[in-house]
Order: C-alpha cells, then structure tokens, then sequence
C-alpha cells in the first residue's frame, strides 16, 4: 500500500477480504482504481482504495476506517500525488454515539505543522461534523520525509484511540456512520462527485454500501 517513496500505514487486518468482484479494479474518469475492503475486529469497515491517470503522473491513495463496535470517529486519509507534488487529507468525522470529541492530541500535531501549505477546500454539508483537527496540507518530494512521520504520528494517535475507546450500541454508531455515508450521497463531496458523474446514483450507492464504507 504505497507509492514509490512513500508508503501510508497499514493495519493487520486477520479477517478476510470482503468478496468484491465488480468494484475490485474500476475506470472511471480516465482513472483507474484498484479497491480492497475488510471487516475487522473493532476497526468496522476499512477499505483501500488506489488509482492512477494522466498516463502515470497523477497517483492517489485512499484508507477510510469506519467503526461501528467501539466510539470513535470515522477516520479518512487521501494521499495524492501529481507531478512530484503532495497533498495530504487527514480527516476525522463525528460518527460517535456517546463520546465526545477527542481532539487535543490532534491539534498538537497540527500545530507542530502549521508552516506546510494548507490545501484549501470549499465549504461542504459535513463541515459541522468534520474534525477541527482535521488536516489537509500541500508538501514538495523533498518534505517526504516530513510526511511520512506526520502520517505515523497522527495515524498512531487514532488508532491508540480506538484502543482505548468503549464498546458501544453497535446499532447506534452504525446508523450515525450511515448518515455520513448516505450524506455524501445526497449532498455530494469531492470523491463521491467523480462516480456520481460516471455512474449515477444507485450505482455508486452500492459501492459505498457494499465496500468503502459498510
């Protein structure tokens, strides 16, 4: 799970694959994707998500976890990479049932990077349920380094949180989880809007169901 200088974290995953022929390798938008999904023990549903276009130039990698056992947030990391350039998405949603937000740890390290480029987005729906300590920032190859120990580093938290987090209603947290889901559906998003474009509603509707988010 990597591009060629850098590689994103990877979690054991002991379940198996989740049966996934016809969303497995797709094209879409003169993309090419690869898609890996699991059902894993406290972690819920995660799902990987590579593809490539402009010929080899542009790269991009994806991980979303979406827990439904324990109370933590839907977790989503998108690493793109075009002609040498990086940008990177760090973002946390509000899928709890009971807990509050956890964000101090996060906004520790968001500072620590705060002189790195910000990517900016425009406002979207799930703004009042995304993380303030969410981060999306633009590095150069020479900052890989740098990348690569911020990726560890506020990856490591989330997932010591997720250690530590309490069992909850599973049915709950399912259904908050769903109203993200099911929101980017209706409302739209920067990854969703490219298959909504290509396949329409009840095809990409699938797709999250039955792979990326469960």
């Amino acid at each position: 799970m990597s591009f060629e200088e850098i590689e994103l974290p990877e979690e054991e995953v002991e379940q198996p694959e989740i049966k996934n022929d016809e969303f497995s390798h797709l094209e879409v938008s003169r993309m090419e994707f690869d898609v890996k999904a699991y059902d894993a023990m406290c972690l819920g549903r995660v799902s990987y998500m590579k593809a490539k276009g402009m010929m080899g130039l542009m790269n991009m990698e994806s991980l979303i976890i979406n827990p439904f056992e324990i109370d933590v947030p839907l977790f989503s990391l998108d690493l793109i990479k075009v002609l040498g350039k990086y940008t990177l998405c760090m973002e946390m949603y509000d899928t709890l049932a009971n807990e509050n937000r956890k964000e101090d740890a996060f906004n520790a390290i968001k500072k620590e990077y705060d002189h790195f480029e910000d990517f900016v987005t425009k406002e979207r729906w799930y703004d009042a349920i995304r993380y303030r300590s969410s981060m999306a920032k633009k590095f150069k190859k020479k900052d890989l380094d740098t990348l690569t120990e911020l990726i560890d580093r506020y990856f490591e938290i989330y997932l010591d949180q997720c250690k530590d987090a309490r069992l909850c209603d599973r049915d709950m947290k399912k259904h908050k989880a769903d109203q993200y889901r099911d929101g980017l559906l209706e409302n739209g998003g920067p990854a969703v809007d490219t298959f909504l474009k290509a396949w329409g509603k009840e095809k990409t509707k699938r797709f999250f169901e039955e792979v990326l988010f469960g």
